[in-house]
């Protein structure tokens, strides 16, 4: 039985003739359990423009990327929602808002490192709206929460490192 993710990847592939090497390449990867092989794979795809062809970059987020988020690399789970994002129409903020939102509120799914990406990706987005004016409030709370998170995540290595010595 096929999963949900496979069958988009599937479904794609004949969608998109000219980008079946590369959605036959993710179901390939994906069935092979190579997530490491595979969050490369994605970011390949992402990087080049000329795949992107009728949203398929956002459908590929929601119908594929979100059956891995726990099973790759969170940074790198930051960095391909960023670039989804990026495929959004200019004056769909709300969408690229809504996406970022929902990987910073799941709970336990992000470290440090990639909460604090998102976080302040998800600042400058609101940032870069029309006007931007409205979204300070969350921004000044987005950054507040960042903050927070650095600060404990440093407090926490510091620890870590005067705790360590050596037993003769």
């Amino acid at each position: 039985m096929s999963s949900p993710a496979l069958s988009h990847v599937e479904q794609a592939a004949i969608t998109f003739p000219s980008l079946a090497e590369n959605y036959n390449e993710l179901g390939s990867l994906f069935q092979k359990k190579l997530y490491k092989q595979l969050t490369d794979k994605i970011w390949d795809f992402l990087s080049d423009d000329e795949n992107n062809i009728d949203g398929n970059f956002i459908t590929l987020w929601f119908n594929f990327v979100v059956h891995l988020e726990r099973k790759i690399n969170q940074l790198s789970l930051g960095k391909i929602a960023v670039r989804v994002c990026e495929f959004y129409s200019p004056d769909d903020h709300e969408s690229s808002r809504a996406l970022l939102d929902t990987l910073l509120t799941k709970p336990g799914l992000l470290g440090p490192a990639a909460n604090l990406f998102i976080s302040v990706s998800l600042g400058s987005l609101l940032l870069s709206t029309p006007n931007p004016t409205p979204h300070f409030p969350s921004v000044k709370a987005i950054l507040a929460t960042a903050h927070k998170t650095l600060t404990t995540t440093l407090a926490s290595h510091e620890h870590s490192s005067n705790d360590t010595s050596c037993h003769r």
